[in-house]
């Protein structure tokens, strides 16, 4: 998947936000929630229209990889 997402980028594709999400939902499903915050990280968040329109799949990956802090920050921003 990696190795994917390094060929999209060489070539001047940048994988969206919906298909980062995506993304970090098949590593936590296999275990590699190192690699979903990863992804959560270099999505960045706040007031980009591409996170508002994803912000419940964000809300839902938070609250899978435990973290409140986010989840909370996620719910306040969607206020």
């Amino acid at each position: 998947m990696e190795q994917l997402v390094e060929d999209m980028k060489f070539h001047g594709l940048q994988p969206d936000t919906h298909f980062l999400t995506d993304l970090a939902w098949y590593y936590i499903s296999k275990g590699y929630k190192d690699k979903a915050i990863a992804i959560l990280k270099e999505i960045g968040g706040g007031n980009s229209q591409e996170f508002i329109r994803a912000h419940n799949k964000f809300f839902s990956l938070y609250a899978s990889l435990g973290m409140a802090n986010d989840v909370s920050r996620i719910w306040n921003h969607c206020k």
